[in-house]
C-alpha cells in the first residue's frame, strides 16, 4: 500500500514538473502550486498593512532561496522584533503592530487575544498554604464551547505579585477591549 501511495505521489510530482514552463525549469527551486503563490501574496499584503517592511523584503523572493534560509530569516526577524509598549498616557493606536498581544507570567506567555475574562481567587493548598491566583476564562461545566485557557489558574506566592498581573490585565482589557462596567 505504501509503495502504491509513493508511486501516485511521484506521478503527481512529475505531472507538476511537466506543467511547469520549460524556460523556468533550469531554476533550482520550482513552485508546486499556484495556491502557494497566492498564499504568499496575501501574507506579504498583511505584512505591508502593519508596516513590517523587513518581513515583506524577506518574503518577496521566497522562491529564490532555500526554505531553510527563509525560515531562519523570518525567525531572526521575529526574535528581534519588539512590540511597542504603549503608556497609559498615550491614546490607543489603531496600528496592529502597536498592540500588545502577550503577557509574560513566570516565563509563560499568555495570548491576550484568547482571553475573554478572568477573576481573582485565593486558594488554600494543603502543603503550600494560602496562594493568590488568577483564573483565566472562568467557564462553567457543561458549556458547548470551551474557550482556550478555560479555568486555567495562575498561582502567585504573594498578593502583590498577583495584583501586579491583574493591573496589567485590567490595563490591556481597558485599552484594547473597552472600559469595565461596575
Amino acid at each position: 500500500m505504501i509503495n502504491y501511495l509513493k508511486n501516485i505521489m511521484k506521478a503527481h510530482l512529475k505531472e507538476a514538473i511537466n506543467n511547469y514552463p520549460e524556460e523556468k525549469r533550469s531554476c533550482l527551486i520550482h513552485p508546486v502550486s499556484e495556491i502557494d503563490a497566492q498564499i504568499m501574496i496575501e501574507v506579504i499584503e498583511l505584512f505591508k498593512k502593519v508596516n513590517n517592511n523587513d518581513a515583506v523584503n524577506i518574503l518577496k523572493n521566497w522562491k529564490l532561496y532555500k526554505d531553510d534560509d527563509i525560515a531562519m530569516a523570518l525567525l531572526e526577524l521575529n526574535t528581534n522584533t519588539v512590540q511597542k509598549v504603549v503608556s497609559s498616557d498615550e491614546p490607543p493606536s489603531n496600528n496592529p503592530a502597536d498592540i500588545i498581544r502577550y503577557l509574560s507570567v513566570y516565563g509563560r506567555r499568555i495570548d491576550l487575544y484568547l482571553l475573554i475574562g478572568y477573576d481573582s481567587i485565593e486558594v488554600d493548598l494543603p502543603e503550600l498554604g494560602l496562594r493568590y491566583c488568577i483564573r483565566l476564562n472562568p467557564t462553567p461545566d457543561g458549556v458547548k464551547n470551551v474557550p482556550f485557557y478555560s479555568n486555567e489558574v495562575l498561582v502567585f506566592q504573594t498578593e502583590e505579585a498577583r495584583d501586579g498581573v491583574l493591573e496589567s490585565l485590567d490595563s490591556y482589557m481597558g485599552t484594547y477591549r473597552g472600559a469595565f462596567l461596575g
